[in-house]
């Protein structure tokens, strides 16, 4: 039997898209305590008080916030606002998570709004205290849980058209 004498063909690959990462699935700003955050692109936040009066929002996995892996921490909060994009699939969902189960209580100090986007975002309140009013802004897609939190003003949905 014959062997036939293999060619080769000369390779050229092309980059026809950026693979940059960019600032991550979340970002998060603080000014006259008010904390903003973010949360995008299938985004897995938390909200928690780690130490007495000190706040962190970190991730949920390795998604890093701002464009860093270490959490980005506050003090002198006052209140939380938080934005979601709408979520394209239940597979590239954004979740939030305020307050930390299994860890230390997180007591807020005053108001959080959440806009959750619409189409199948998830926002858990979990062994924590709102000392002011909860606003949710949601459409039937997506779910809130309160577990084994309290909240001292009122909860107000309101739907997302």
């Amino acid at each position: 039997m014959r062997r036939r004498k293999a060619s080769s063909f000369p390779v050229s690959a092309e980059i026809c898209e950026s693979r940059t990462l960019l600032a991550g699935s979340a970002t998060a700003t603080f000014a006259n305590g008010v904390l903003t955050v973010d949360i995008h692109a299938g985004g897995k936040v938390r909200i928690y008080e780690h130490d007495p009066g000190v706040f962190w929002v970190s991730s949920i996995g390795i998604v890093p916030i701002n464009g860093q892996v270490k959490p980005f921490e506050v003090t002198g909060l006052t209140n939380i606002v938080v934005n979601m994009d709408a979520a394209a699939s239940y597979d590239t969902r954004n979740v939030l998570r305020i307050g930390y189960e299994g860890h230390q209580f997180s007591a807020f100090p005053g108001n959080v709004t959440v806009n959750m986007g619409g189409d199948y975002n998830r926002l858990y309140f979990e062994n924590c205290s709102i000392a002011g009013n909860v606003t949710i802004y949601q459409n039937s897609e997506d779910y809130v849980d309160f577990e084994q939190a309290t909240v001292s003003g009122t909860i107000q949905y309101i739907p997302i058209p």
